[in-house]
């Protein structure tokens, strides 16, 4: 469906991803790359890479899908709906509902308690 690079980098990423969750996560929780809960330096460094790693996949994964023919494709096969500029962009629709939630907000705290 998508090119060889793009299923390699997604396969790459999965990989990183279960590594990470398999060696950073220590009693179900997920531990600071600098925590004393690691063993040895040696748990301490492949925890770091895991995480650069996973950093490093995702970029190329924004890098790769940002193209419009992929984006095309993500559209088409996945369904993934593409914001239109009519309809605003992510940034646009976070301050209308962070604006709708300030107005909501406000009101709670201006209406007296007998009023609730």
């Amino acid at each position: 469906m998508f090119n060889a690079d793009a299923g390699k980098t997604l396969f790459l990423e999965a990989e990183s991803e279960f590594n990470f969750v398999t060696d950073n996560i220590i009693a179900n929780t997920m531990e600071p790359l600098d925590s004393e809960m690691f063993d040895s330096p040696d748990v301490k460094l492949k925890a770091r890479k895991h995480a650069r790693d996973i950093k490093k996949q995702i970029l190329k994964l924004t890098r790769i899908f940002s193209n419009k023919q992929m984006m095309d494709k993500l559209e088409k096969e996945i369904k993934v709906p593409r914001s239109s500029t009519s309809s605003g962009n992510d940034i646009t629709l976070y301050l209308e509902v962070f604006r709708d939630l300030k107005r909501l907000w406000c009101n709670k705290l201006c209406t007296p308690l007998e009023e609730v």
